[in-house]
C-alpha cells in the first residue's frame, strides 16, 4: 500500500490475493511516475526492496491457495508486466542521459578568454545585435501650462492614456489613427511620459506630435530625443560656443572617416564653472546607433587629436537636490516642503546661509554629520558613487562586441 511518500509500504499487504496483485502493479507506476518527475535515473532503495518483499508475499499466497495451474498463469501475467516495466524504465533512462548531456554540452555565452582558448582553427565571431533600450519607446511631452501641469499631477495614468490615444484616434492622419500609447506617467518636472510598443511607433508619433499633444496642454510638443557622449581633455580656447553651427560642421568634418555625418543637435560643457585649461565637452547626437559606435570605438578627433569618450547618460551620474540635498533628482523634481541648507542643514537654501564663515556650523543635513552635504566623506555621497560605479560598469560592458562563435570550417 502506498505511504503519504508514493513509497510502499512493508507489512501493509491487501489479505485478498487479486487486491494484492493490483496493488503491486500500481507500486511499479509510483515508481516509474516518481523517476519521471524527479528526472533521475537511480531510486532510492527503500521502495524498490518494499515491492520485492509485496512480490514475495504475493507468491507464497498463491502457493497456499491457488493451484498450480492457475499460479502459472498469474506469474506470467506478472512477469509480462515486469518485462514492460524495465523496458520503460531502459527509455526513460536513455532519454535522462541524453538530455544530461547536451545540458552538459550547452554553449555557453563565449568571453574573450574561451575565445583566445580556441585553436588556430576556431570558428569565427560575429558581433550581435544590440536590442532596443526602453527609453526608445518613450515619448516625453513638455511645454504643458502650470495650470494643467497642476491637473495632470492629480490624473491618473490610465485617465492621460485613454486622453491621448483619444486624440491620437480623433486626428484622422494617416500615419497615427491606427497607432495607440500603453501606457503614460505624470513626471516630477511637471512634463508627462507616455510609452508605445515600439521604437518606430515612438518616432512616428513624434513627428505628427502637434496633432495628438495639444488634448494635454494648447502649446505642448513632443521632445525629441538626443544620445549624447562626453569627450574628454578638450582645451577649452579652442571650443567657441557662440558660434555652434560652424563648431558642428568642424567636428563631423574631423571624424567623416570614421562615422560619416554625427548629425549634431547640442553642444555644451559638462560643467559650467570651468577651471583650468582643459575640460569635458558634451555631443548631443540624433542617431542612438551613431551614439553607440563611438562609445564602442572610444575615439573622437578635434584639431588632429584623439579624444577618449564615454556615454552621457543622467541615469550614470549622481544628482543631488540645492533646495533639500538628497539624492536622485533635481531642484526642478523636488517634493520636499520645506529647504534643508546644504552647509548648517537648517531651513533655509544653501545659498543663503548665514553661517557659512564659520566653520564650525558645517552639518550635513543627511546624515547630522559635521560637513557640507555634498561632501565625498558623506556616507550618503559613498553609497551613490558605488551605485553609480556598477552602473557604469555594466554601461561599459553593453557597449563591448557580444562574441557568437559561428561553426568551425572543415579542414
Amino acid at each position: 500500500m502506498p505511504g503519504p511518500s508514493g513509497e510502499t509500504l512493508v507489512g501493509a499487504c491487501p489479505k485478498a490475493i487479486l487486491d494484492h496483485q493490483h496493488q503491486i502493479e500500481r507500486d511499479i507506476s509510483n515508481v516509474l511516475d516518481r523517476i519521471i518527475k524527479t528526472k533521475s535515473t537511480t531510486v532510492t532503495k527503500a521502495p524498490i526492496q518494499s515491492l520485492l518483499l509485496s512480490i514475495q508475499k504475493l507468491f507464497k499466497k498463491l502457493e497456499q491457495a491457488t493451484p498450480h495451474a492457475d499460479i502459472t498463469a498469474r506469474l506470467s501475467r506478472i512477469e509480462e508486466s515486469t518485462k514492460t516495466t524495465a523496458e520503460r524504465v531502459g527509455q526513460i533512462t536513455t532519454n535522462l542521459e541524453t538530455i544530461s548531456t547536451t545540458a552538459a554540452h550547452k554553449v555557453q555565452p563565449p568571453t574573450w578568454a574561451n575565445v583566445a582558448s580556441y585553436d588556430h582553427k576556431a570558428p569565427r565571431i560575429q558581433h550581435q545585435q544590440l536590442h532596443p533600450a526602453p527609453d526608445d519607446c518613450m515619448i516625453t511631452i513638455k511645454n504643458i501650462s502650470p495650470t494643467k501641469k497642476a491637473e495632470l499631477q492629480k490624473t491618473t495614468s490610465a485617465d492621460i492614456r485613454t486622453r491621448v490615444n483619444r486624440a491620437i484616434k480623433d486626428s484622422n492622419q494617416d500615419p497615427i489613427k491606427l497607432l495607440s500609447v500603453l501606457g503614460a506617467k505624470s513626471l516630477a518636472s511637471g512634463d508627462v511620459a507616455v510609452f508605445t510598443a515600439n521604437a518606430k511607433d515612438a518616432q512616428t508619433l513624434r513627428d505628427h506630435n502637434k496633432h495628438w499633444a495639444t488634448c494635454l496642454s494648447p502649446q505642448a510638443t513632443t521632445l525629441t530625443p538626443t544620445f549624447s557622449i562626453i569627450v574628454h581633455g578638450i582645451k577649452t580656447s579652442t571650443i567657441d560656443l557662440t558660434n555652434k553651427e560652424l563648431l558642428t560642421e568642424r567636428w563631423t568634418t574631423e571624424n567623416a572617416v570614421l562615422y560619416g555625418d554625427l548629425d549634431i543637435k547640442q553642444i555644451a560643457w559638462l560643467r559650467k564653472d570651468i577651471k583650468g585649461d582643459y575640460s569635458c565637452l558634451v555631443l548631443s547626437l540624433a542617431d542612438r546607433v551613431k551614439r553607440d559606435e563611438i562609445v564602442t570605438k572610444n575615439r573622437l578627433y578635434w584639431q588632429g587629436s584623439p579624444h577618449q569618450v564615454e556615454e552621457y547618460n543622467l541615469k550614470l551620474r549622481i544628482l543631488q537636490c540645492l533646495r533639500c540635498c538628497k539624492y536622485k533628482h533635481t531642484v526642478a523634481q523636488c517634493r520636499s516642503h520645506s529647504p534643508a541648507c546644504n552647509y548648517c542643514s537648517e531651513s533655509h537654501l544653501g545659498a543663503d546661509c548665514p553661517h557659512k564663515a564659520d566653520p564650525t556650523a558645517k552639518k550635513c543635513a543627511l546624515c547630522k554629520g559635521p560637513h557640507v552635504a555634498y561632501a565625498k566623506c558623506c556616507k550618503y555621497r559613498i553609497e551613490q558613487e558605488q551605485e553609480k560605479a556598477g552602473l557604469k560598469a555594466l554601461s561599459r560592458a553593453s557597449h563591448q562586441p557580444q562574441l557568437t562563435p559561428l561553426a568551425a570550417s572543415k579542414p
